[in-house]
């Protein structure tokens, strides 16, 4: 008699299972001899939509159902890959079995274009892991475990790069637009800025950046790129992250210059003069437009 197996293909991106995976799960073992789980892993890093790694969640799974296999399944690029890599999967696991594969009517079927049988589980429950995470979301909790999680997740995440602009504007004169901030305990630097996600370009970037930090000024011509340096940022120091700015030069056509958002003070400052008064972690960006200029 040919055994039947039931194939589960999920996520599972919860802090633990509810009651609509609960009875997914549950279903399938009712009808099948077998049962094996298939957990979704993604070919990103950590994101809001997938921030458990396939070992948490495999570890979540076998605690609730030890009777259940459990196997990963990658992302692919196309729907049409998945599948097939999907049902490579499975031929390999149930050679010779009745297979058959379970989820919601919003599951995986509307990508599954593989060649066995499906069936919808209606579930009792609306349970769905987007909410589940945005509750999480909505509470701090302050118990040492939740605490334990949120350094755990810092200490082993890949290292960040953030990416950065910053804009050299030259006026007639052959001065510089240099920025003062409090911070800096009287030295200047560039006005620039973290990018925001969205930023069509590096150059609208730079373009905003300066809008949103300096007003009544008119600039003329394309933001151009003169290169790149990583930042010696003192608020990364003691980090594995690194800040790596993007450096653009454009030129003023007329109006004032009056600082805003969050610096103190603008000064036009002789190109010649700029390093003398920059603070230490915008120097290299100071002898790369110096030496741009010099071309």
């Amino acid at each position: 008699m040919t055994k039947k197996v039931g194939v589960v293909v999920a996520r599972f991106q919860v802090a633990a299972l509810h009651q609509g995976h609960c009875d997914l799960i549950e279903y399938a073992l009712a009808q099948c001899e077998r049962v094996l789980v298939v957990l979704g892993i993604p070919g990103s890093l950590p994101t809001n939509r997938n921030p458990l790694e396939y070992h948490m969640r495999e570890a979540m799974v076998r605690e609730a159902y030890p009777e259940v296999e459990i196997i990963g399944l990658p992302d692919q690029l196309s729907d049409a890959y998945w599948s097939e890599t999907l049902d490579a999967l499975i031929a390999e696991r149930c050679h010779g079995c009745d297979v058959v594969l379970y989820g919601s009517r919003d599951s995986f079927f509307g990508v599954y274009g593989g060649h066995f049988a499906t069936e919808v589980f209606e579930p009792r429950c609306h349970d769905n892991g987007t909410s589940a995470r945005a509750q999480i979301a909505e509470r701090v909790s302050v118990t040492p475990d939740f605490r334990a999680g949120i350094i755990y997740r810092e200490e082993t995440r890949t290292p960040r790069v953030y990416v950065t602009v910053d804009v050299a504007v030259m006026n007639d004169e052959g001065e510089v637009l240099l920025a003062t901030k409090s911070r800096e305990q009287g030295k200047k630097c560039f006005v620039g800025g973290f990018i925001d996600p969205d930023d069509t370009s590096l150059e609208a970037a730079a373009s905003r950046e300066l809008h949103e930090e300096v007003e009544g000024l008119c600039t003329e011509g394309p933001f151009i790129y003169i290169g790149s340096t990583k930042i010696d940022d003192w608020r990364y120091h003691g980090t594995p992250d690194v800040v790596m700015t993007h450096m653009f030069i454009t030129h003023r056509t007329w109006g004032y210059a009056k600082a805003r958002d969050d610096i103190d003070a603008v000064a036009w400052v002789p190109i010649d003069e700029i390093e003398a008064v920059l603070a230490d972690y915008h120097l290299p960006l100071g002898k790369m437009l110096k030496a741009y200029i010099a071309k």
